[in-house]
């Protein structure tokens, strides 16, 4: 994206007034407020501040947020402080960052552009099912003893369109304990848990997916006994990751 005024990012806008802008950050912030620091909080009204020209876009620099805070702010914060912030409001789904360059290819000022709030979606209904005794049994053999065929010709028949936007390491590494359509319930919890992590790209869902279903196989190897059903075991385990992963980058910070 080149860089340039500050008018010429008004597509990137999803809002059409201050006050839908203003109700917007209310709302996230009951939700987020308490995962950020005194000082990144500073620094997140800062950067809104700057974004009420183009209603919640701005391509305010870091540097220049920081040199205001240090004459405005009791004790000033610093550009880590911004960038801690920053990561924190992307992670949420708060704030959409786009690098920017000049004609001449060098790197120029970020645009950040504030999402409109939109509450977390659970695991989609669908793969809420119970599983009687004997599918149970069934599930827990086949993550055990996975089998050493792929996807069968006739299960991608079925779900031909869906598997399409299964990822192929995906569907490889699943194809040996589950169907067609339970991959695509499976991808299904992953989308969902993710949809607001905007730093979570293609392969980083994928490694998640994966990863979760290492995690699932191994309960289940030590005799963790399904009490809903498989999908609700695995979207509980994605979660718990996330969950851990973001623990991890507060104690980071």
């Amino acid at each position: 994206m080149k860089s340039g005024n500050i008018n010429q990012f008004k597509h990137l806008s999803q809002f059409d007034s201050i006050k839908s802008f203003n109700s917007s950050i209310e709302q996230w912030m009951v939700d987020y407020k308490s995962r950020f620091t005194k000082g990144e909080m500073i620094a997140f009204n800062r950067l809104k501040r700057y974004a009420a020209k183009v209603y919640g876009v701005s391509n305010v620099s870091i540097n220049k947020l920081s040199a205001i805070s240090k004459e405005l702010d009791k004790g000033g914060i610093s550009r880590s402080t911004f960038k801690r912030m920053l990561k924190k409001a992307k992670q949420f789904g708060i704030i959409t960052v786009y690098e920017t360059e000049r004609n001449n290819g060098s790197k120029s000022t970020n645009v950040y552009v504030f999402n409109r709030y939109a509450r977390s979606e659970p695991c989609p209904k669908e793969v809420k099912v119970e599983e009687s005794p004997v599918q149970q049994q069934s599930i827990n053999e086949q993550l055990n003893h996975p089998k050493t065929h792929q996807i069968s010709k006739t299960n991608n028949i079925i779900t031909k369109r869906s598997i399409l936007n299964v990822p192929d390491q995906f569907a490889q590494y699943l194809s040996a304990y589950f169907t067609g359509k339970e991959i695509i319930e499976m991808w299904k919890c992953v989308k969902h848990a993710t949809k607001y992590l905007n730093h979570y790209d293609l392969t980083a869902k994928v490694i998640l997916g994966v990863n979760a279903m290492r995690n699932l196989r191994q309960q289940l190897k030590e005799g963790y006994r399904v009490k809903k059903s498989i999908f609700s075991l695995y979207w509980g385990i994605v979660n718990r990751m996330l969950d851990r992963e973001y623990k991890e980058l507060i104690v980071s910070c």
